[in-house]
């Protein structure tokens, strides 16, 4: 009989073979043979920054300057009076899931004492979501689509926390649930809550043939130097990361940075983006900040941290799409305001990774053409940044157990022992370090005694066959 913990482990190694029943039995085997250790993984850490020339109309309709007077009653009628370009963000979908009775009950809560009007319940909402959900970390798990590796918007208002992507989600699926048309959003890279205000008369606007019958909604409002990144051009969830083939990864989004720049300083943005591609850090004197005395248009290296892992061996993907900055570039608006942020045109674009080895360059890449665009109807396109990763060719298994350093290096083809395979580690943390060489057996396994040092904060551990220490790259936390 299996522990429930070699049960649990057996089952992911099946799940993860992907047709290829060798692979997945031995990885089951593995599991068995040693419970107690800790599931084989492959990850890889992935920087991509943009270089975007953006240009914002401070003349742009915003809630703050909305008279409740001007906007129309939320019911049948405002559903009806919606630009069929507005309609589809009324809709539920996997995760938005605004049809849930709990979530309707939640909105209902949250509007008891609200006047009927978009801005009045979008406010409302917002209150709501502040004061009933509890911060705290949203749960991913492996996927093979980055709109179902979350928690529906009903799990979440049952569980009562979540980070910034579970509000944005919940809050998105309260607003639908009323009549309010809703999406979520990136600002700087966070993602946000966008509503619809509808107008109680259309307004005629210069130079437009049709007159606008509403405009989107920041929650928040944009500060001096904000810009919207993106939002979703259907009723899903917005996908920051897609894969093909399918398989289950586990993709976390680590944070976002901005640098800004003057429109004449362009050299200094791409020398920060330079530095970016090479260190995998802007550089220390890059300006975080917009000037106060800054015009409509401005240069901003905009920079996505992610995290990519699964259990066992990542396949080879033929294209890892990552979305990228933009704004929508319509002909015509119809009967939309348009947004603030006029135009984003990406200038240049550019990556770091630890595993420089894994990446494979789309023919696009010779002729400097990093950009992809997607279709989506009407209402706009979104940009990606195409990536092809190559297959390892090991696996590292490791972990920290007080001063020693236990594990295994596996090929990634059967999970055999790799003749002539080598491991090196080093502390974290410190402002001198220099790398442990690790000895190991016949069969992969090893165990490292390692120097106690009370200001690093964890250990980078690589290994991989003759000739690629650098094939796997692990970070252990103390």
């Amino acid at each position: 009989m299996l522990c429930q913990k070699a049960k649990s482990e057996y089952r992911q190694a099946l799940k993860g073979c992907q047709a290829r029943l060798g692979l997945g039995l031995l990885l089951a085997l593995s599991a068995m043979a040693r419970a107690d250790a800790p599931p084989i993984t492959d990850s890889l850490h992935l920087d991509v920054a943009t270089l975007n020339r953006v240009v914002v109309d401070d003349a742009a309709p915003t809630l703050a300057a909305a008279s409740p007077r001007a906007l129309m009653a939320v019911g049948k009628a405002s559903r009806k009076a919606c630009p069929n370009s507005v309609k589809p963000f009324l809709r539920p979908s996997g995760l938005i899931d605004c049809a849930s009775g709990r979530v309707l009950k939640a909105a209902q809560a949250a509007v008891r004492h609200s006047r009927p009007d978009p801005a009045a319940y979008f406010a409302a909402v917002g209150a709501w979501l502040g004061q009933h959900l509890k911060p705290g970390e949203e749960a991913g798990a492996e996927s093979m689509d980055w709109r179902r590796a979350w928690p529906k918007a009903s799990t979440i208002a049952k569980a009562g926390k979540g980070d910034a992507l579970a509000r944005t989600r919940l809050g998105v699926a309260m607003l639908r649930s009323l009549g309010v048309p809703a999406r979520p959003c990136l600002v700087d890279g966070q993602p946000r809550l966008q509503a619809w205000m509808q107008y109680a008369k259309p307004l005629k606007a210069a130079g437009r043939k049709s007159s606008v019958k509403g405009f989107w909604a920041v929650e928040g409002g944009l500060a001096h130097g904000q810009a919207l990144d993106a939002w979703a051009l259907d009723a899903g969830e917005l996908a920051r990361a897609t894969w093909m083939p399918q398989e289950e990864l586990k993709a976390v989004h680590l944070g976002s940075e901005r640098a800004y720049f003057g429109p004449q300083q362009e050299a200094q943005a791409r020398a920060a983006l330079a530095c970016l591609t090479s260190t995998g850090r802007l550089p220390a004197d890059a300006p975080r900040s917009l000037s106060p005395e800054a015009g409509a248009e401005r240069l901003v290296l905009a920079v996505e941290h992610w995290s990519f892992s699964v259990e066992g061996s990542m396949q080879a993907l033929s294209e890892m799409d990552l979305l990228l900055a933009y704004v929508p570039h319509q002909a015509n608006w119809d009967a939309e305001a348009a947004p603030a942020t006029q135009r984003q045109d990406c200038l240049a674009t550019g990556w770091f990774t630890t595993r420089p080895e894994r990446l494979r360059q789309p023919k696009a890449w010779a002729d400097g053409n990093w950009e992809r665009s997607k279709e989506r109807a009407v209402r706009g396109q979104l940009h990606f940044l195409a990536l092809n990763l190559r297959r390892p060719g090991a696996v590292l298994q490791a972990s920290l157990q007080g001063l020693t350093l236990t594990g295994r290096v596996l090929r990634s083809d059967n999970l055999a022992a790799i003749p002539g395979a080598s491991a090196v580690c080093w502390p974290l943390g410190l402002s001198w370090t220099s790398k442990t060489d690790i000895a190991l057996d016949k069969k992969g396994y090893f165990a490292c005694p390692l120097s106690p040092s009370s200001e690093a904060w964890g250990w980078q551990v690589q290994a991989g066959g003759p000739g690629r220490e650098d094939d796997q790259v692990l970070l252990l936390d103390r």
